[in-house]
């Protein structure tokens, strides 16, 4: 039953999805969250690296080192709030074109394919 249902859905999705706005909108976030958790992990990997060679008494703590694995950890939490807020961007484009398709299945409307908000056109 189910296998049906998905079948009947996806053969009446236009294929172009690729080309959409959506999918535009999706890469964009997806961009975005890529570069916003390699960003924060690396941030992290050096702060923890520093403020633990700090700790160690391998570093000055009060020197320029210890002071940057400090910032850095600082730095992390913002961009993996980033990166957290990018995911929901992606479930909200995600959405927003499930529910086009939908409304394109069960009306046969050929609305425009821009996600929501998106004026340009």
């Amino acid at each position: 039953m189910k296998t049906e249902a998905v079948s009947t859905v996806l053969s009446t999705i236009k294929t172009g999805y690729l080309d959409s706005a959506y999918r535009r909108e999706h890469g964009k976030w997806v961009f975005y969250l890529l570069a916003s958790t390699t960003s924060g992990v690396i941030t992290a990997i050096f702060g923890l690296a520093l403020a633990g060679a700090s700790l160690l008494h391998v570093v000055d703590s009060g020197s320029r080192l210890g002071l940057a694995g400090t910032a850095l950890l600082a730095v992390t939490f913002p961009l993996l709030v980033l990166a957290a807020h990018c995911l929901d961007r992606i479930e909200d484009v995600n959405r927003a074109h499930r529910a086009a398709s939908y409304k394109r299945i069960v009306f046969g409307d050929e609305d425009d394919d821009r996600p929501d908000g998106d004026l340009s056109k």
